[in-house]
């Protein structure tokens, strides 16, 4: 398996704070967002670990790489220099599975994403299943509910039912993070998702059109919290609660 950290964003959002950082660039604790993350992804099913950067901030990246020692990580750059080059984030899943000709399991992972529990068991209901896994938190379990798609799942399959995306004034008893993996024989359906014309941007369209398309899906309840760091107020709420754990 082959895991993607999607980290091509400009971080716009995050710069009244930190002004030319990347958002896994952000400090947490001691450390940054994104060892954070690569802790939880230090697994030996997972063989290879890409980080995803745009152009402008790919050398702090390059930089962080040479003194972090985390093994595994492959540092790439979407060629995106300003923030009307970005790819989106599907756009970037799709520029990866080209640039690397990606012909296996796929791990993807956004960069605003934090996480309490390990991945390991997450990786076994993905065994167990054989299909497309998402990674949902009940609404109470995540400071970002107002912020993602909801849905439902089948109580004892867990395989997922229904979508109401963020602009519904319906609201599902689960909320989808940016935590998803693929099999290998479904990859290739993200470059034909863009090739199609649809929305490279949010991520979620892509896992509701593979919805469409008949692949079944299925829904990782993780124990722990789920944490957010794109946004100023959530991130600032992060740190409290993280520092505190």
């Amino acid at each position: 398996m082959q895991s993607l950290i999607l980290s091509a964003g400009f971080g716009t959002r995050m710069q009244e704070l930190f002004p030319d950082t990347p958002k896994s660039l952000l400090p947490l604790g001691d450390k940054t967002v994104i060892d954070a993350q690569l802790k939880l992804l230090d697994l030996p099913d997972i063989s290879d670990i890409f980080i995803l950067s745009n152009e402008q901030y790919h050398k702090k990246f390059q930089d962080w790489h040479a003194v972090s020692l985390h093994p595994r990580i492959h540092i790439m750059s979407n060629g995106a220099r300003q923030s009307s080059e970005r790819r989106g984030a599907v756009g970037d899943m799709a520029f990866f599975v080209r640039a690397t000709n990606c012909d296996d399991d796929l791990l993807i992972l956004g960069n605003d994403n934090l996480f309490e529990e390990s991945f390991a068991a997450c990786l076994a209901f993905f065994k167990e299943k054989q299909g497309i896994t998402i990674v949902v938190h009940p609404l109470e379990k995540t400071n970002f509910s107002l912020q993602a798609n909801s849905l439902s799942l089948d109580p004892e399959t867990k395989r997922i039912i229904a979508f109401a995306s963020k602009q519904s004034a319906q609201s599902l008893p689960y909320i989808a993070s940016l935590l998803y993996i693929l099999p290998r024989k479904t990859v290739r359906e993200i470059t034909a998702y863009i090739e199609a014309g649809k929305d490279p941007d949010n991520a979620a369209n892509l896992i509701q059109w593979l919805f469409e398309q008949g692949y079944p899906l299925y829904g990782y309840e993780m124990e722990g919290r789920r944490f957010d760091v794109g946004e100023p107020e959530t991130y600032k709420d992060t740190i409290r609660t993280w520092n505190a754990r």
